[in-house]
């Protein structure tokens, strides 16, 4: 974009205004100058997303009336099936958890040499030979039969894993509330003062809340006296901590989720206990599919349904018609073409139904590819007759389980495998190279790296698929729009920038990587470590590293330490509910960003400062330049790399206030949707004309060990504006991250 005369427009390479006026002459409130244009639709390249938008979906009825008009949608779903969709209500799922068919189970002598003949890459040799024994003693030649008798076990009733991971979180969240005197939540790290009592009294508490379900309660209750009873030493009462393993009274303990997630009860209170031998439970995910009976193709299931024209929320509308008319245009004007990629998901078919009815209903045709980790590794080892094997057992790996027999609830889905995969996935080829649009759901991003990426010899995701390569050949041609959300705003990191890769962020909380870095990352995990991914993701962003969900968990450190460790310049936090939206470069090779949505982007530029840390922890850096852009604002990215940020010039400036205090925050990396942390204590800079704004995590869960504290300082160089809602927009903000000496927090000066 070219600068337009009196144009605000402050120039990061040299913090120096380019145009316009930083005081109170006529510039200094936009009254005369000129807005940016926005992007032609054909230039847009990236449509990232921060996660979280706001839906109208079938599943948020969950047992409500069919005529009642949701929060988040203009009309009662009654009316949304007939003239959206053109349905009847009786064919849409309206739970909040899909509801999962119940396989039964037959063991005959074609399946038992069915799972004898399986490859040891999706069950150990051990494991087939053990199995198969006791199948073919005890169950040979009956069918119809239960999981439990499949299983020759008693009927399991407490689940803890299963439970954990699908019951109701506001059960969670108040038994945790009443176990442990506060609500700790899991994106959080823990501290040494979280601790939990199981005694008589707190669980006659958990026994008063109001359960979604009464045999829920039932389970949580049992597993609790369970608990007791196995680490209680012998007594009634036991202290442990949520997190972290410890010891009482003699007997040693994982915390309270990870032994509540190891139990499973029978009804009686018994360890459920089976004949088969161990498996993992990607194998135990295997053992279920070949043994469980096929379930036709065309046999009719409810389907989940999201409406877009009866959806309330601007900021979600806004974004997903940018993106659709972004990849019409690539299309020539006509209805594109978008491929949805769900292997990010455990489950990658749970939301099929909702992407590609959403997305039809905004104007685009939809392509579902069935493409996960696990088909990415029927296709690697050309095994496409069980390609539904391995994307069972890849579902129920990484941290994930629960997702098992997914071709007996979704036929229709788990039909496509097959075929896709064949011929070196020919079929699955073509269709790619047809796409306009191409969108990654959220999840974890190391999967999406896994559905498209292999290891090598050492470990290292360097085998590019012929897949990734197509899509990367239309993004650099100009012919694919690459969008997604949360972790489909990680993905799509990667490349080289000024020769050095650009790594995708694989988890951790702001917190640990402050004060531990990064580990390697190596695959599917749980979210609660930090890894990194140096070569990162699908390499369709460059510019610098992305972080999402960004303002609402207090991630503004996080990614700054990402990107100054990487040797690069820029980071781009993305708000929820909110798009940075990229164009390709233009013909002098400038390329713009832009934002959409409901709430900003951060940019972090952190070529001047400087940083220092402990072997890795108690990381520290000053210098760091930061940005916040909202709907209106715009960055540009030269040839050069240098960063030019242009702020809405119709929006009113902020001038610096003699005298206002020091702005204050003593949870200022605390997750906080409500009000942000870091995004809240700058917006209160902007609202006081304060100079400097403090912020602490002296009152942050899991936080003090060290406390940590964050200067935000404005100069001359400081810009900030307020739109016509009071919301600020700012550039040139200068902040700083360090433990707080002698672990004392002292304000400055």
């Amino acid at each position: 974009m070219l600068l337009k005369k009196n144009v605000l427009a402050i120039s990061i390479s040299s913090l120096t205004l380019l145009s316009g006026c930083l005081g109170g002459g006529s510039n200094s409130n936009g009254g005369s100058e000129k807005a940016p244009e926005a992007p032609k639709e054909a230039a847009i390249s990236n449509v990232i997303v921060g996660g979280s938008n706001k839906f109208c979906s079938s599943f948020d009825l969950d047992g409500g009336a069919l005529n009642t008009a949701l929060p988040n949608c203009t009309a009662s779903w009654e009316e949304i099936a007939a003239k959206e969709f053109g349905i009847a209500p009786s064919a849409i799922s309206f739970d909040y958890d899909y509801v999962a068919r119940t396989p039964v189970f037959s063991v005959n002598e074609n399946n038992l040499q069915r799972l004898e003949a399986l490859p040891d890459t999706l069950v150990s040799a051990p494991v087939k030979t053990a199995t198969a024994k006791v199948l073919r003693e005890k169950l040979i030649g009956q069918s119809a039969l239960t999981l439990d008798q499949f299983k020759l076990g008693d009927p399991l009733f407490a689940d803890g894993d299963s439970w954990w991971l699908n019951g109701a979180l506001d059960d969670w969240n108040n038994v945790i509330t009443v176990l442990c005197g506060k609500f700790l939540p899991d994106y959080t790290s823990p501290a040494a003062a979280d601790v939990c009592t199981l005694s008589p009294a707190t669980i006659d508490s958990v026994k008063q809340i109001a359960f979604k379900t009464p045999a829920d309660k039932d389970k949580v209750v049992l597993i609790l006296q369970d608990l007791v009873k196995d680490l209680a030493g012998g007594g009634d009462t036991l202290t442990l901590a949520y997190r972290n393993a410890g010891t009482f009274n003699g007997v040693s303990n994982l915390g309270l989720r990870s032994e509540f997630r190891n139990r499973k009860l029978t009804k009686s209170g018994a360890d459920y206990t089976s004949a088969l031998p161990a498996m993992t439970d990607g194998e135990w995910a295997v053992v279920r599919s070949v043994f469980s009976d096929t379930v036709p193709v065309d046999t009719p299931r409810k389907r989940e349904y999201r409406s877009y024209q009866y959806l309330k929320d601007a900021a979600t509308r806004d974004m997903t018609k940018l993106m659709v008319d972004a990849a019409r245009a690539k299309n020539g004007g006509q209805t594109p073409v978008f491929g949805i990629f769900t292997g990010s998901s455990g489950n990658p078919y749970e939301s099929t139904d909702i992407l590609s009815s959403f997305l039809k209903a905004a104007g685009a045709k939809v392509e579902f590819f069935a493409l996960d980790g696990g088909l990415r590794q029927a296709i690697d080892n050309q095994d496409c007759a069980n390609s539904n094997l391995y994307t069972n057992r890849y579902a129920n790996s990484g941290g994930e389980t629960g997702h098992f027999n997914l071709e007996v609830t979704y036929p229709d889905l788990a039909a496509r495998q097959p075929e896709l995969c064949a011929n070196n996935a020919a079929k699955l080829n073509e269709k790619l190279k047809t796409l306009n649009g191409a969108y990654f759901l959220g999840g974890e991003q190391a999967r999406h790296v896994e559905t498209f990426i292999t290891k090598d010899a050492d470990g290292k995701f360097s085998k590019i698929s012929p897949q990734l390569d197509i899509l990367r050949q239309r993004f650099a041609e100009g012919k694919l729009l690459v969008a997604g959300t949360s972790a489909g705003d990680h993905f799509q990191n990667g490349g080289l920038w000024k020769g050095k890769p650009v790594p995708m962020i694989g988890g951790g909380t702001t917190y640990q990587v402050l004060t531990q870095g990064y580990k390697p990352g190596t695959g599917a995990a749980p979210d609660d470590t930090a890894y990194l991914y140096a070569q990162g993701g699908g390499g369709f962003f460059h510019y610098g590293v992305l972080d999402s969900h960004f303002s609402e968990r207090g991630r503004e450190a996080r990614l700054i330490r990402t990107v100054k460790e990487s040797g690069l310049d820029y980071g781009f936090g993305v708000d929820e509910n909110t798009a940075l939206v990229t164009t390709r470069p233009d013909a002098k090779g400038t390329t713009t960003f832009s934002v959409v949505g409901a709430s900003g982007v951060f940019i972090a530029d952190v070529r001047k400062a400087t940083a220092s840390s402990t072997d890795g922890q108690n990381y520290a850096i000053d210098g760091v330049v930061a940005h916040y852009l909202r709907q209106g604002d715009t960055a540009t990215i030269d040839q050069a790399g240098n960063l030019t940020i242009r702020l809405a010039p119709n929006n009113k400036t902020a001038s610096v206030t003699a005298g206002a205090p020091t702005v204050l925050n003593k949870k200022v990396m605390q997750t906080n949707r409500v009000e942000p942390p870091f995004a809240t204590l700058t917006g209160k800079m902007g609202q006081t004309g304060a100079k400097l704004g403090y912020g602490t995590t002296e009152e942050s869960s899991g936080q003090n060990l060290p406390y940590y504290g964050v200067t935000a300082t404005r100069d001359d160089a400081t810009v900030f504006r307020s739109n016509t809602e009071n919301k600020f927009s700012y550039t040139g903000l200068k902040i700083g991250f360090a433990p707080c000496p002698a672990n004392t927090c002292v304000v400055p000066k």
